[in-house]
């Protein structure tokens, strides 16, 4: 907390993702986790920003999975050479909202719901600080759909135990 930065990055751990268990003891299998809790994972990684330490048989992963560990945007956000960690904005009942600053002025901002059923986010762009240069650009990370980027409130559907990672630029 407040020391995270560049040649100091928080450890988030091994992520457990795809094919498990090859040569450990126990049942060689996939992840437990569902596609939207891996799409969680991924997502708070890159907000932190946490290494990327795979535990797996990355050879004989599927192709869902392999997209997941390869998104060019979520590894940049990753990857920001501005090293700043994302922080919490907001926590309300199941869902949350994270936010971390980006070196070209940009922001990513992750909308997470620990619930047990879809739910919808809704986000104050100007307390999130996206309105600074007046107008913004969003980019949802996982599916690679640009969205219109409305000027006070955003409303994003985040599926149960999922999340939805938004990469922010001005227009």
């Amino acid at each position: 907390s407040g020391v995270a930065g560049p040649g100091r990055w928080p450890d988030g751990d091994m992520l457990i993702l795809g094919r498990v268990g090859i040569r450990c003891v126990g049942k060689d299998r996939m992840t437990h986790f569902t596609k939207d809790e891996q799409v969680t994972l991924m997502s708070l990684w890159a907000l932190m920003p946490s290494p990327l330490m795979l535990g797996g048989d990355q050879p004989s992963n599927d192709a869902w999975t392999l997209s997941l560990i390869t998104n060019t945007d979520m590894l940049a956000i990753n990857q920001d050479p501005l090293g700043k960690p994302g922080r919490r904005l907001f926590q309300k009942d199941r869902t949350e909202v994270w936010v971390r600053d980006l070196k070209d002025g940009g922001k990513a901002v992750g909308f997470f719901n620990r619930g047990e059923k879809e739910a919808t986010v809704t986000l104050d762009a100007n307390e999130a600080g996206l309105l600074k240069g007046g107008s913004y650009r969003l980019k949802n990370v996982w599916t690679g759909e640009m969205m219109g980027a409305p000027g006070g409130q955003l409303a994003v559907p985040v599926p149960k135990h999922g999340a939805v990672l938004l990469r922010v630029s001005g227009s």
